[in-house]
């Protein structure tokens, strides 16, 4: 029978790993892991568990093999149910699984068809022992399919939402036509009112708004914190927001199978970027981690909305400004489930989540990397577009704000953005579609609605700005897109439409929207 033997090293020892200026593996980078190994009986193999983030209690590496002969196999674990489940190493060995459901332990090593079976069945989350782990598989082919589109208007809550935008003209509420593909209560059909929160049929605590900049008060328009001139384009362009409020809602992020990716990219100038290094965090690949861009099917009943993140990589660094000067260009880093996957970095803008459910965007500094041990999800992207209510201040500044354009090499583009509004438990996540901005259009518009921070995410097409959201509605979960465009990036399948993010693997990156409770 294998002994289990605690084999973490001291944290000063992570920590350094974690810091050290040279090429490393994935697991080098995560200065919080724990881990335990056992001998498998009759062999000179051993079993080691890898707890990537204790803390957060949801990744896990498995290996198993021979030390030091390149017959080692990894496998990464996740658990479904991190609040109430610990997974441990035992006697055996096996893997122990305690919690809500009792006590069991599982060795899927000794069934020659356990681990086999689940990584061959190209299943993004294989089920094992018993369905209380998955294994998870890179790129595999489960979907989830649903019915698109939704009824129109129907029941739902009605009232309540964030305060509506400063108008010029408060008194007198416009109804604008609208392209939105949401189903609203109390308006008609292809009709909004200008600034207010309209409550979203079906989805309790979901409203959405509709805008266009030039209707802003005078007030917001020349108001407090500097932006460029904006024309008459973006002044007539509708932009459209969704609204969660975060008492009712929990935030999850999930980093695509191939972006942001880990390596170096090229806007840097060559003399930040350290010489030997795979990338700036001296890491070149996720790799024994699987990373899948897409919804865990445990969640996936709670899910209301999906939506794309920020830029890949090769555009996520600075080219020129002052934030290209440091930490190796400023690199946007990203956390999955309290594994870092690449450090986090001050001066960035940041919506994180952390493991108590608290939800939060802003500036990172270095003093914030005392949270690291408790950040579950995490993303930067860029420098902020709202700070302190007023606009950042490199939103007049294209290249220090790393703000990037469409192909034709303009500032005004399609945009998404993310705001945060309201204080206390009045809080809400605002998601922003705007069709043809800049980021002083942006700035304004987000100031307009009350932000009190707000950031970009990504641009330049409805597939890399795509938001859904999923609305039940007599027994059927029905798929509802922001605008008509984002309906091209779902697919067909055999019993209806395959969402993005949500019934299958996805190269990019993206957030979800769950209701809260397990």
């Amino acid at each position: 029978m294998g002994n289990v033997a605690q084999v973490q090293s001291s944290p000063s020892e992570q920590r350094a790993q974690y810091e050290a200026a040279r090429a490393k593996s994935i697991i080098e980078l995560q200065p919080f892991r724990s881990e335990q190994s056992a001998s498998l009986p009759g062999s000179d193999a051993t079993v080691r568990l890898i707890s990537l983030n204790p803390a957060v209690n949801s990744w896990f590496l498995l290996q198993i093999g021979k030390a030091g002969a390149g017959q080692q196999k990894y496998y990464h674990l996740e658990n479904p149910n991190p609040g109430g489940q610990k997974i441990s190493l035992s006697s055996g060995p096996a893997l122990k699984l305690t919690g809500s459901g009792g006590t069991m332990t599982c060795a899927p090593w000794q069934d020659p068809s356990a681990l086999a079976e689940a990584a061959a069945s190209r299943r993004p989350f294989a089920p094992i022992c018993g369905g209380r782990l998955y294994l998870r598989n890179r790129a595999g082919g489960s979907t989830l399919s649903m019915a698109r589109g939704a009824p129109s208007g129907g029941g739902g809550q009605s009232g309540g939402g964030p305060a509506p935008a400063a108008l010029a003209s408060p008194g007198s509420p416009q109804v604008i036509a609208a392209r939105m593909g949401l189903g609203l209560s109390g308006t008609n059909p292809g009709q909004m009112t200008m600034g207010a929160w309209h409550p979203v049929a079906g989805l309790a605590g979901v409203f959405a708004s509709a805008l266009q900049p030039k209707a802003i008060s005078k007030a917001v328009l020349q108001g407090p914190g500097s932006v460029n001139a904006l024309d008459g384009v973006e002044l007539g362009s509708t932009v459209y927001l969704v609204a969660f409020d975060l008492s009712r809602y929990d935030l999850g992020y999930a980093v695509g199978t191939q972006e942001p990716g880990l390596t170096w990219s090229s806007r840097p100038p060559a003399s930040v970027r350290a010489r030997g290094l795979p990338g700036p965090d001296g890491v070149g690949s996720p790799a024994p981690l699987v990373p899948l861009g897409m919804v865990s099917p445990s969640l996936a009943g709670r899910t209301v909305a999906t939506f794309a993140g920020g830029f890949k990589r090769h555009h996520g660094a600075f080219k020129s400004g002052p934030l290209a000067a440091v930490n190796g260009g400023s690199h946007y880093g990203f956390v999955e489930q309290g594994a870092i996957l690449s450090k986090l970095q001050p001066g960035l803008s940041t919506l994180f989540v952390q493991n108590n459910g608290q939800i939060e965007m802003k500036t990172w500094t270095s003093s914030d990397d005392k949270l690291l041990p408790k950040i579950r999800f995490a993303r930067q992207n860029g420098v902020p577009l709202i700070e302190g209510g007023v606009p950042g201040r490199y939103v007049t500044q294209w290249g220090a704000g790393n703000w990037s354009g469409s192909a034709e090499a303009k500032l005004r583009t399609l945009r998404a953005g993310a705001c945060m509004l309201g204080k206390g438990r009045q809080r809400y996540l605002a998601y922003a579609y705007f069709p043809a901005a800049t980021p002083s259009a942006m700035a304004r518009t987000f100031q307009a609605y009350g932000c009190q921070y707000a950031m970009l995410l990504d641009m330049n097409a409805p597939e890399l700005t795509y938001l859904a959201l999923y609305v039940n509605s007599g027994g059927k979960t029905y798929i509802e897109h922001l605008v008509p465009e984002m309906a091209a990036s779902d697919r067909s399948g055999g019993a209806g439409v395959v969402p993005k993010f949500l019934g299958t693997p996805d190269p990019r990156d993206m957030f979800y929207i769950m209701r809260k409770g397990r």
